[in-house]
């Protein structure tokens, strides 16, 4: 009662307030893209390329329906007159 009383100034408080959450905030995006494989693909979802669509091999050519006619040739040699 023998003190003034001084009222304390609310930019203290806001000060005080808007720290913690900040630093709330901060924690959370932390923890989140360390701990959580969502929040990865939630930024890299447009610069991921899924291979298993892609076929591991190239397709194989068809071949037509009127194959060309083959021959297999085999050289005489001074074998094949015993």
């Amino acid at each position: 009662r023998l003190m003034k009383r001084i009222p304390e100034p609310e930019m203290c408080y806001m000060l005080g307030l808007w720290s913690s959450i900040f630093s709330l905030n901060l924690l959370d995006a932390w923890n989140l893209s360390h701990t959580s494989e969502e929040f990865f693909y939630r930024w890299t979802r447009e610069k991921l390329h899924d291979i298993e669509d892609d076929p591991l091999l190239p397709e194989i050519p068809r071949c037509d329906a009127n194959p060309l006619e083959t021959t297999v040739v085999i050289p005489a040699t001074w074998l094949s007159n015993t």
